[in-house]
């Protein structure tokens, strides 16, 4: 490998930040995905937080080649969130762009977000779709992320939680200090940087559409070491949104019921009853048209279908209730719509 070092003295636009714990497996693709970028004016922090395998001689070897890296060494394991508020501490550029340890860039990822964001002053948060690989690098699928404000928000509260892909991140740097940087979580800090925009009237959140990340998925991602820790923060960031929205309390079950479908509740009447309370509050917050609201309506529709079954003459099920009963209770569009999600399980031979 040959790389010339940069010998630009001039502040970077860009600070790369990129936490690594015990990486050594994906180290070098990350790094090199950085280091070869179409656009190349910028510093890349990278902070070893206490790891105990090869990972900081990794670093240091490419820190030899490239001044552009920063090494930082934490001497004890200080977890993701405060290593990126270290990293930030510490950045000259003028926008953040995040990476994982075990990810790999396109090589014209920053140039693209950087161009889109001077292009668009108004927009803050910057992601992109990614790749999904595995272990071996191979791909496994595509996840793509929305820019409809309307789902975005709804995705803070009930919905799938994507609203922007943390390793392919790039946020101006004043905004991210202006709201406090990242937590100290242990867990979902990205979910929780995103859900402090939730009231804001206007959401400067904006994902290209194109794929800019590999996102690899193996045995210690953070998200799958951690998926429990993870899961239980949500909840608890969502219900504090939820319960600003209504104005009262509601139980954390009313999350886990409509994020996993597959259990059973026996208050689920009384948690769809505050799906929908939640819903009626949500449109009326934000001011939003029956377009605005539609792929939610759908996704409620397909959440309150797995609850419910048709047949009029079958006694209570443990966990489910009866469409026609529930039908009482929701509006005329939600109705058809759910009774739409009946007719394709029913054509599946499901009921």
């Amino acid at each position: 490998m040959n790389l010339d070092k940069n010998k630009s003295t001039s502040t970077p636009l860009i600070s790369v930040i990129m936490p690594v714990f015990n990486s050594e497996k994906y180290l070098v693709q990350a790094i090199e995905s950085i280091l070869y970028q179409t656009y190349f004016h910028f510093e890349f922090i990278i902070l070893d937080d206490g790891s105990v395998d090869r990972s900081l001689d990794i670093i240091q070897s490419y820190a030899d080649k490239d001044d552009r890296i920063n090494v930082v060494v934490n001497k004890k394991n200080l977890g993701l969130g405060q290593s990126l508020n270290k990293g930030l501490t510490l950045a000259k550029g003028e926008f953040i762009a995040r990476m994982d340890a075990d990810d790999i860039s396109f090589p014209h990822r920053l140039q693209k977000q950087l161009s889109f964001l001077l292009a668009h002053p108004e927009i803050m948060i910057l992601g992109g779709n990614q790749v999904v690989i595995d272990p071996d690098g191979d791909q496994v699928s595509h996840l793509s992320f929305s820019n409809q404000p309307s789902v975005l928000r709804w995705n803070m509260l009930l919905g799938n939680g994507l609203i922007v892909s943390h390793p392919s991140v790039m946020i101006r740097r004043d905004f991210l200090l202006s709201i406090g940087g990242y937590s100290d979580l242990r867990a979902a800090q990205d979910f929780e940087l995103w859900s402090r925009l939730f009231e804001k009237d206007f959401l400067p959140i904006h994902n290209l559409q194109d794929p800019i990340l590999y996102y690899r998925e193996h045995d210690q991602t953070i998200t799958t070491a951690n998926k429990s820790l993870q899961e239980e923060t949500a909840v608890k960031i969502r219900k504090q949104n939820i319960e600003g929205l209504l104005g009262h309390p509601i139980a954390d079950d009313v999350i886990r019921s409509y994020r996993h479908t597959g259990l059973h509740y026996e208050n689920i009447k009384e948690y769809i009853s505050t799906w929908l309370e939640i819903f009626q509050k949500f449109t009326y917050r934000f001011k939003l048209t029956n377009v605005d609201t539609a792929p939610i309506r759908e996704e409620l529709a397909q959440r309150i279908s797995n609850y419910t079954y048709l047949n009029p003459f079958k006694p209570v099920l443990k966990g489910r209730i009866s469409f026609w009963h529930m039908i009482q209770s929701l509006p005329l569009s939600l109705s058809l719509a759910v009774l739409k999600q009946k007719k394709k399980f029913l054509r599946r031979g499901l009921h």
